[in-house]
């Protein structure tokens, strides 16, 4: 236990070393807000030094010099919000919260003299006349408000030298901008109506969100009046810029944004295509994760009304928080499957299963007009199943498991950037370019991190997959070589059996078959082997001869010097037999003093008359030795041949046993 505890305690140091490294990342991030804020603070105020003069800047935020007035009647038109005096300081504010009625803002600012080009926009900058899309007719306006512009554009009216500015909102997202801009003649004005609620071909430049022009008199004050009305928290960052300066700046721009998408987009389909092929849930919930991050991302920044859905999704109010919603459905179920572990499944998973369906169900609210239920929903659950999807990753991550740890790295600044956009609703935080596009950096380097997660986690299943399949093979090799041990055991247990019966036939056998004295076959074989060799010659027509020895003085022997003696002058006697005849002739013990021999293919006549008669004679005739004295007997042999005289066993063993007795009598007559 103590080195488990040990290791245990290795991890978490490590863990903690690893997230002290990342905490300057962070440091640095969060200075560089600040320092971005502190910058902007700054160019606010050179800002409104020179609008004291009211000298229009390239890229200078105009909230410091606006003042805000909330339509709570909604029912305003812009004679009452010219006439109105309940106006108050905008006081440099970026974003009003979240307000469910139109918001009237009035921006002071003053051409710089100099710039002026007597009846001509300055050069590079482009405007549309009010027959184009995006400004509207006279018939637009509400009763009582002025008469716009006969519709004319400004170049072509005599009057002061004027200046063609163009004021960039940047806002995230909202439904419905109307902005009034003075015409030629004090008494007109130009009405450009745009917003998300339109088609995007009614934005003054074909791509970008809310970029208006402005007409500026030279080295005259301009007052702007703009009516916003939006269902998601109203920012409203507010800059005057010519129309060259700012496509400079915008091509920086537009270039962080399709960098950042491009890497969302394609990772999400490569790991689309992953899941594809390897058919594993956590891809598919990475590509959905990936894909809703960027196209939430692209419709607060106004490229979903765009690209995505120029007229048709123009009318679908909360649409932003509803993907917003979705992106924390997917965002709560992708770590259950990458952080899943079984410690932690029995409360982990029945948590983050209840906040996606949360989530699922806000989307929906978002998408029927219940955007305020949505948006408490977005503000308060992330306090809920964040700390508990960063807990169980830093113990997922303490315990060695690399995905924890770029999960981690990789929702940090995701967090931070989210955690920013609500400060900035809040007016907490100034938006500025840096703080408006961090979530979209953020969201990009999660894409990255995340996927880095998912092919370490596909690293350490693969690895797991070999290691068990070792495992497998290596249980499998022992299993077979146990098997074979077993089966070498068994065969050698039944090798021994068969040997054991084998010995114990063969036993069997030579008891059953074998003389115990001599050795010699026994008659019972002698009487098998006779009758193989009858079947043999009436097949194949052949003849045998079949012969009876009987020792002479045998008797006299055992009673005068005992069995012993008698058994040791057989044993010598069947030696010197089996060595007299040919090797494939059987010579058997018959009992007592009696041999039996049988001679395949030999006729009588040629062991009669042959040498192989005399060598059987010798053979019992020779004297024997035994314990310093000589005994010596001798044989009678009486033979038959196998043919029409002798045609079966008995027959030719009564002609043979005949004959042997004969030349017994013939043997004791000459004794």
């Amino acid at each position: 236990m103590l080195p488990i505890l040990r290791g245990f305690r290795g991890d978490v140091r490590g863990t903690t070393r690893r997230l002290l490294r990342a905490l300057p990342l962070f440091v640095c991030f969060a200075l560089s807000m600040r320092h971005a804020d502190a910058a902007e603070s700054a160019s606010a105020s050179s800002v409104s030094a020179s609008v004291s003069a009211m000298a229009a800047v390239d890229g200078a935020l105009l909230n410091d010099h606006a003042d805000v007035l909330i339509d709570s009647t909604d029912s305003m038109t812009f004679d009452d919000a010219r006439r109105s005096t309940a106006f108050e300081p905008l006081g440099g504010r970026t974003a009003l919260g979240l307000i469910d009625h139109p918001v009237w803002l009035r921006v002071h600012v003053r051409a710089p003299a100099g710039d002026a080009v007597q009846g001509n926009a300055t050069p590079g900058d482009v405007t549309r006349d009010a027959s184009e899309p995006g400004e509207s007719k006279p018939g637009d306006l509400k009763p009582g408000e002025a008469k716009p512009d006969a519709g004319k554009p400004d170049e072509a009216k005599s009057g002061p030298a004027t200046q063609t500015w163009w004021l960039d909102l940047s806002p995230f997202s909202m439904a419905d901008v109307q902005i009034f801009t003075p015409g030629a003649d004090a008494a007109q004005w130009r009405i450009v109506h745009t917003g998300e609620e339109q088609p995007f071909a009614s934005r003054p430049l074909a791509w970008r969100q809310f970029l208006v022009p402005v007409t500026l008199r030279d080295a005259q004050d301009t007052t702007v009046y703009l009516r916003l009305r939006g269902y998601n928290t109203l920012v409203v960052p507010m800059r005057i810029w010519r129309l060259s300066t700012w496509a400079r700046h915008a091509l920086a721009d537009y270039l962080v944004i399709g960098v950042c998408l491009g890497v969302m987009g394609g990772l999400a389909l490569y790991n689309l295509l992953l899941a594809a092929r390897l058919r594993q849930t956590i891809f598919v919930l990475y590509a959905l994760l990936v894909s809703s991050y960027a196209v939430f991302s692209a419709d607060l920044l106004g490229l979903g009304s765009q690209y995505l859905w120029p007229a048709s999704f123009v009318g679908v109010v909360g649409r932003n928080q509803a993907l917003v919603c979705l992106y924390g459905c997917f965002g709560a179920l992708f770590p259950l499957y990458l952080l899943d572990h079984a410690r932690v499944t029995r409360w982990y998973r029945p948590v983050l299963h209840t906040v996606a369906a949360i989530y699922a169900v806000s989307s929906l609210f978002a998408l029927h007009g219940a955007y305020g239920i949505a948006g408490l929903v977005i503000q308060a659950l992330p306090c809920v199943w964040f700390p508990i999807v960063i807990g169980v990753a830093l113990y997922r991550s303490a315990m060695g498991f690399r995905p924890a740890w770029y999960y981690l790295i990789g929702y940090g600044p995701v967090i931070v950037a989210l955690t920013m956009l609500i400060l900035i609703g809040q007016n907490t935080l100034r938006a500025t370019p840096l703080t408006m596009h961090a979530f979209l950096v953020a969201g990009a380097f999660e894409a990255i991190l995340f996927s880095q997660a998912l092919a370490e986690r596909f690293n350490i299943l693969r690895r797991e997959r070999e290691r068990a399949l070792e495992l497998a093979v290596g249980a499998k090799h022992d299993q077979w070589r146990a098997a074979e041990e077993h089966k070498a055991e068994l065969e050698a247990k039944v090798a021994l059996r068969t040997h054991e019966l084998e010995s114990s036939e063969a036993a069997l056998k030579q008891l059953a078959y074998y003389d115990a004295l001599t050795e010699l076959p026994n008659r019972l074989l002698f009487r098998d082997d006779c009758e193989r060799l009858i079947d043999a010659c009436r097949r194949d027509g052949g003849t045998f001869t079949l012969a009876v020895v009987d020792l002479n003085g045998f008797k006299r022997v055992n009673d005068t010097l005992g069995h012993h003696a008698g058994d040791h002058l057989l044993r010598v006697v069947a030696r010197r037999l089996r060595d007299a005849v040919r090797e494939r002739d059987t010579v058997s013990r018959l009992g007592g003093d009696e041999f039996g021999i049988l001679f395949p293919e030999l006729a009588r006549d040629r062991i009669a008359g042959g040498a192989l008669l005399d060598a059987l004679h010798e053979a019992c005739a020779e004297p024997v030795l035994y314990e310093g004295g000589v005994m010596q007997v001798s044989g009678s042999i009486g033979l038959a041949t196998f043919g029409d005289a002798c045609a079966d066993r008995d027959a030719m063993y009564r002609a043979a046993d005949r004959e042997m007795y004969r030349a017994k009598s013939v043997h004791q007559v000459q004794l």
